[in-house]
């Protein structure tokens, strides 16, 4: 009988004892688990937790922390990459804006010399400074769709455009300016219609985009469709 009873009181004390094993490992690996992701939010890296341990409760937590991580990686780096796309709209928007305000500033200056305007030419700037506005309108229109193309999926509007027709009409818009700027203008675009398949309002920016940085820098501008 008392043989009996000590060797219940052995197996209780093993049972207690690995429990209690059990129970501090198992604390220790939380510990562990702990200073990973401390470690991974303060210095914010990529790493991901990495414990090893047999208990299967434990592997399962630490696979739904490592999503959890990836997760935030992910959220970060979309918010990197928006937020780099915002510096580049805003920079390339501030350039654009800088084009046409440009040309209506060399307008109102001319119409600011009255006595060298005859009462024809003075309606011809008005008209010119009419359609640059109606073109700064049609522009900032555009970066309103350049943001909505920014945050959600939107389809570009594409056409049969005549390439020549653009060009003309761009080189056109800038001319009174490059002639105050006292630069050669020299055109060569064929009559001869060339055809292709995009956008009218992207085209037109492009090349104005590129006449505006000829005229900032002093360059001869040739248009060739």
């Amino acid at each position: 009988m008392i043989l009996l009873l000590c060797v219940i009181i052995g197996v209780l004390a093993v049972i207690i004892g690995w429990q209690w094993y059990s129970r501090r490992k198992r604390n220790q690996i939380i510990l562990e688990i702990t200073s990973g992701i401390s470690n991974i939010l303060e210095y914010e890296t990529t790493e991901k937790v990495l414990v090893p341990t047999g208990d299967d409760p434990i592997q399962q937590l630490l696979i739904q922390i490592n999503r959890l991580l990836d997760n935030k990686q992910k959220v970060f780096a979309d918010y990197a990459r928006t937020k780099d796309s915002q510096r580049k709209m805003i920079s390339n928007m501030s350039h654009d804006l800088k084009t046409p305000l440009t040309v209506i500033l060399g307008y109102t200056e001319k119409l600011n010399q009255k006595n060298s305007l005859t009462a024809q030419e003075e309606e011809q700037v008005i008209l010119r400074l009419n359609e640059k506005v109606n073109g700064l309108i049609s522009l900032l229109n555009q970066f309103f769709d350049l943001v909505k193309i920014e945050s959600e999926d939107y389809d570009i509007a594409l056409s049969k455009i005549s390439l020549s027709e653009v060009c003309r009409n761009t080189v056109l818009e800038f001319y009174d300016l490059l002639i105050s700027k006292n630069l050669r203008v020299e055109i060569d675009i064929p009559e001869q219609p060339y055809y292709f398949h995009g956008n009218k309002d992207a085209l037109h920016r492009i090349l104005s985009n590129l006449i505006s940085n000829s005229i900032r820098y002093g360059s001869m501008v040739a248009c060739s469709g």
